[in-house]
């Protein structure tokens, strides 16, 4: 089926980002320390004591050994007619975000200048050096609330940022609602444009876009109260999207295709010159696969870069939407599993590992071998209630919660051999931006 192709050309808005430097009496954030032996990071505001003022929400690590430290954040500012290297607590992280193997993305709330009130800043933050590049815009999703719901810390890096084959990063912006490519290559001068239509509001909230190898993007957006489904051309042209639903989600498979929902059927976009052919990959199995996420709850795409496979959540099963060995679907029930829909899902490079309820009400961590048949492991029985789970490549993940036994909030590890470790230090609320790097 073809799919009738529109060209509009459209002028495309630049932004310049720049590495750090000092502007005035405000400090500009030069490096993190230490942070290329963390094995996760975390924002959390630690209980009061003596050696610590507990003043607010402050960056920690967990490094290899399990020991959890607080990470310092060294910046620039400049003093009569010098630039002054600085490295006390002024500033505050307020959430994190990871980008790719090498670059997180952090918004920091700025207090250097001494005039009483903050300056909300972000920055690229390379996770090996430490080194950070400041950008006037932010590269992600400022507030990610919707529908009254923060879904930060549950969404896959790979729901959020996106990538072509030259490795620039792609993103939905949120509320603003455009979308954007990165350009990484010289990070000294990084180079920001908007790249969807002009009056399109893109949806990256309620559906998820996509940018294929190539650097087609497909998102879903309304213009002029309008639904539309929309692939823009690197070059700038676009054509309109001829689907069974208005609304839908798009993401790019492992051979860098990109792949939607058309009615029960999942298809693969085949771009050409005179369109677009809608080719059937498998189907949705009669299973409500649609992406959403809310505080505490992924129900989203998962994906195991060492089997090029992505798992979608599903209500009553996990649905395999792209399988490059199989090429195909097929569907996994969570009643064969013996288990409950998962509340939290996360994965590694082969596997799933996920939080929730077996089928007699136990609350369990559990691993699943896709490899081997979807095999079930349980790691921990009724020991905590998770807030939240990251997972490495390795199969070591991290995890926040609250302890069943006396209701003590608990940051902790377990490692690929199941060896646990808590964190020493005690936190008085709930920690955000749990990341395995």
């Amino acid at each position: 089926m073809k799919i009738l192709k529109k060209i509009v050309y459209f002028p495309i808005l630049a932004t310049t980002l720049v590495g750090c430097g000092s502007k005035g009496s405000t400090g500009v954030l030069s490096y993190i320390k230490n942070i290329g032996k963390a094995k996760s990071i975390f924002i959390g505001s630690a209980r009061k004591t003596r050696s610590n003022d507990g003043a607010s929400q402050k960056l920690y690590m967990i490094n290899s050994d399990g020991k959890t430290e607080e990470l310092t954040f060294v910046y620039s500012i400049k003093n009569g007619n010098k630039n002054e290297e600085r490295s006390d607590s002024k500033f505050v992280p307020v959430w994190i975000s990871e980008i790719n193997d090498e670059f997180l993305t952090i918004c920091l709330d700025n207090y250097t200048s001494g005039r009483g009130y903050e300056e909300r800043e972000y920055y690229l933050l390379n996770k090996k050096t430490g080194r950070c590049y400041k950008s006037p815009e932010c590269i992600g999703q400022e507030d990610m609330v919707c529908n009254s719901y923060d879904y930060r810390d549950v969404v896959p890096t790979k729901e959020i940022y996106h990538f072509d084959s030259a490795g620039n990063i792609y993103f939905g912006s949120g509320l603003e609602r455009y979308f954007s490519k990165v350009d990484i290559k010289n990070p000294e001068k990084i180079t920001l444009k908007k790249v969807s239509l002009k009056g399109d509001l893109v949806d990256s909230c309620n559906s998820v876009p996509s940018v294929s190898k190539e650097g087609y993007i497909a998102y879903t957006a309304t213009n002029n109260s309008l639904n539309v489904n929309r692939l823009i051309k690197p070059d700038g042209s676009f054509l309109n999207l001829n689907l069974s639903n208005w609304w839908t989600d798009f993401w790019t498979g492992y051979d860098g295709n990109l792949y939607t929902f058309d009615s029960s059927q999942i298809i693969r976009l085949a771009v050409s010159d005179s369109g677009v052919d809608k080719i059937v990959y498998g189907n949705t199995y009669s299973s409500s696969i649609a992406c959403y996420y809310t505080k505490y709850e992924s129900n989203g795409r998962f994906y195991l870069d060492g089997l090029k496979t992505i798992v979608q959540k599903g209500y009553d099963g996990f649905v395999e939407v792209y399988n490059e060995s199989a090429n195909t679907t097929s569907r996994v029930d969570y009643e064969t599993l013996e288990i409950s829909r998962p509340k939290i899902v996360c994965s590694s490079n082969n596997c799933l590992f996920c939080y929730g309820q077996d089928l007699s009400n136990n609350s369990i961590i559990y691993k699943i071998d896709i490899e081997n048949g979807y095999e079930k492991t349980i790691l921990m029985s009724n020991k905590y209630d998770l807030t939240s789970l990251s997972v490495s490549k390795d199969n070591s993940m991290s995890f926040t919660g609250l302890r069943f036994s006396d209701g003590a909030y608990v940051v902790g590890t377990l490692d690929a051999s199941g060896n646990e470790k808590l964190s020493s230090v005690i936190f008085d609320n709930e920690v955000t931006s749990l990341i395995n790097i």
